[in-house]
């Protein structure tokens, strides 16, 4: 019996050991494989050694398999499939091979490839997933749906890839001036690879959009962030699958389609276009849904793959600082004056997704703006080193360049009729106004603009279009710019009559006015009653009641603007809005939708900070936080490099300012207007540290 013990022992050690080498020798996953399997022999082998031990060993049953779910998709599954494609690319095969692992997620419901070369796409192709997620209320559970990413990015990889190589053969045959179309003459794979720059997103699990029976395109945009949200639309179809159409968010972007025409693609890729403007969609003949996207892109040739939200990658909040202000203006400065063309204009709104200038040249009114935002930076620079800052002198011939072209244009001859464009005419005078030159140089131009634009004031003080009757009053913002370009002169000449003419218009901008509806009018407004009150000593007819109402005028327009900023992410969406100013709120929006305006209240916040009647102690410090968050903002709407994966020109791109986060137009009065705000809060913090 002792024998037999000892030999059964022994078995069982043996066999212990030899199952658990057995199972490390093979392949495994990992170190925690590893870990797993030595704990799993280590066990099987004591427990053997204990039932040999004992007279009935009872049979022994395994545990049940622990169910495996699929993990939702994230970033580092994004970057995976990117790589995998990469890989595919390069070997020049989409097979299938044994080496390549399933990539097993949840919450996935389509894949889209975008294959482009210096920002031309060259193809493109989607897979859906076999079974398309359900995220309804009633259905929560279908998230876990699980996915293999491989066969989806597979399938999609392809239809890129023939579309490239279609497009690269079509464009080789016009180069050799050939009708060509051999498709033995299409170019391999491989050798198109290292040519081809991957655009991938992975969309998230769709939602519905809850549109009532009656509602209509607008209705839908409420429902959806453009450039963060995909939309997809399911058509039923009696007795087949059902017709799926999706427009992805990235290429929206690209294609910088707006959200009422990426509502109607979606509708003609069903058969659907909308026959009359405005009318109902036809919610009972198809489900209209969002969704979200994974977005991996490599932005140029050469260079590494990066994640992208709503096309771009988000500055932290933390960001903000002394350092990002300056790099900040340093490439707006740089954008504008690459706009300078030979001839002394500016180019006009380039267009990344067509590679366009439309217009050509900037209009008038833009270019007065560059000029005077040129002048105030070149102030700036020199102020702050002393007169001696490297980039001063650039800056300054550059705005002595666009004050030449302007003086041909609103000045063609001495005592010259009103000007065409007042708002130009008035940014003229500011800039000469502006200028540390000597002012003898600039009197005559001075004083015909100056001629010009109290030639258009009537008897109660507001300016018209012309002297023509009948012709109404200028909108509030030229107002506003005549009155602090005369505020300007005024301090120049210190002439009485012209000091209470300037006195009783500026008075009339604050009748009646809101701030929502004189954004555009802000800062002019600010720079003319903040001039005007510190020249009040020398006005005779000043009485403190005026400048109380322009102070209570001053602090709500302040009050309101605090209200509308951005402080936080929304509840959907991102982040990227935080620091813009939501100036148009709808109560059935998704997510705040703000604009470059928000350089407009950047500077009239910035502009107030200077005064101690509008903010002092620690009210300063919080208005200083959110004009730090504005200019995070404005930083967030100019064009990054990451953000170039569509550009065929990222020289004429890169520094520029978005009209929106959606909306990829690049003018020069955004970034000019931004230039300004930067610049302004610059001055104003330069100030107060001292």
């Amino acid at each position: 019996m002792h024998l037999k013990c000892k030999f059964c022992i022994s078995t069982a050690l043996w066999s212990g050991w030899m199952w658990f080498w057995s199972n490390i020798s093979g392949p495994k996953t990992g170190p925690k494989s590893n870990t797993k399997t030595l704990l799993r022999g280590l066990g099987l082998a004591a427990c053997l050694s204990s039932l040999c031990m004992a007279a009935a060993p009872p049979e022994v049953q395994p545990p049940p398999p622990t169910p495996t779910v699929a993990p939702l998709v994230d970033r580092s599954h994004a970057e995976q499939a990117y790589h995998l494609i990469r890989d595919w690319l390069t070997i020049g095969s989409f097979d299938a091979q044994p080496v390549t692992p399933s990539l097993r997620v949840s919450g996935v419901d389509a894949v889209c490839v975008t294959l482009r070369s210096s920002g031309l796409t060259m193809g493109t192709g989607q897979a859906l997933a076999p079974t398309p997620t359900n995220t309804t209320p009633q259905n929560k559970n279908a998230l876990q749906h699980p996915v293999d990413l491989v066969p989806l990015l597979r399938q999609a990889a392809q239809a890129a890839m023939k579309d490239a190589q279609d497009k690269a053969h079509d464009l080789q045959s016009r180069a050799a001036m050939t009708q060509d179309a051999d498709d033995e003459n299409k170019p391999a794979v491989s050798d198109l690879a290292n040519r081809l720059q991957i655009d991938l997103q992975i969309a998230h699990a769709a939602e519905p959009l809850e549109l009532t029976d009656k509602a209509d395109i607008v209705a839908a945009c409420q429902r959806f962030i453009p450039g963060y949200h995909g939309l997809r639309a399911v058509k039923p179809n009696a007795g087949r699958a059902p017709t799926t159409a999706l427009v992805w968010p990235a290429t929206a972007l690209a294609a910088n389609t707006s959200p009422p025409g990426q509502v109607r693609r979606l509708l003609a890729d069903l058969g659907l276009s909308e026959e009359q403007p405005n009318q109902p969609l036809p919610t009972g003949q198809l489900s209209l849904q969002r969704f979200s996207v994974l977005h991996v892109v490599q932005p140029g040739p050469d260079q590494p793959p990066v994640v992208l939200t709503r096309g771009q990658q988000v500055i932290p909040t933390t960001s903000v600082s002394d350092r990002m202000l300056t790099d900040t203006a340093d490439r707006l400065t740089a954008f504008l004056l690459k706009r300078k063309q030979p001839d002394g204009d500016w180019s006009g709104t380039y267009h990344p997704s067509i590679d366009r200038y439309d217009p050509a040249t900037a209009p008038i009114e833009d270019l007065s703006l560059v000029a005077f935002v040129l002048g105030r930076r070149a102030n700036f620079l020199n102020d702050a080193n002393n007169g001696n800052h490297p980039d001063a002198r650039g800056v300054a011939l550059a705005r002595d360049t666009a004050v030449d072209t302007l003086r041909r244009v609103l000045l063609p001859n001495a005592g010259a009729s009103p000007a065409s464009s007042h708002p130009a005419a008035a940014l003229l005078l500011l800039t000469l106004l502006e200028s540390q030159e000597s002012t003898a140089k600039h009197k005559p131009d001075r004083d015909a603009l100056a001629k010009q634009l109290l030639g258009l004031r009537r008897d109660d003080g507001w300016f018209t279009a012309s002297r023509a009757d009948g012709v109404a009053s200028t909108n509030r913002p030229t107002q506003a710019l005549i009155v602090a370009a005369l505020t300007g002169l005024y301090e120049q000449t210190r002439d009485q009559a012209l000091g209470a003419q300037v006195l009783a218009s500026s008075q009339l901008l604050w009748q009646d006015a809101q701030p929502a509806d004189v954004i555009s009018a802000l800062p002019w407004l600010a720079m003319a009653e903040f001039k005007l009150r510190s020249l009040s000593g020398t006005f005779d007819h000043a009485d403190e009641g005026r400048w109380l109402q322009a102070t209570l005028a001053l602090a709500k327009a302040v009050d309101v603007l605090r209200d509308q900023l951005i402080r936080t992410a929304p509840p959907v969406g991102s982040g990227d809005v935080v620091g813009g100013f939501d100036l148009s709120p709808t109560p059935n929006a998704l997510c705040p939708d703000p604009d470059w305006r928000t350089a407009h209240m950047l500077t009239y916040l910035a502009l107030a900070l200077g005064q101690e009647q509008l903010a002092a102690g620690q009210e300063r410090l919080s208005w200083l936080l959110d004009c730090g968050l504005a200019s995070r903002f404005l930083a967030q709407l100019m064009v990054q490099e990451a953000g170039c994966y569509y550009v065929r020109s990222t020289g004429d791109a890169v520094g520029a300012v978005r009209m929106k986060l959606w909306d990829n137009r690049l003018g020069v009065a955004p970034a000019a207007m931004t230039l300004l705000a930067v610049t302004e809060l610059q001055q104003q913090i330069k100030t107060i540290s001292r």
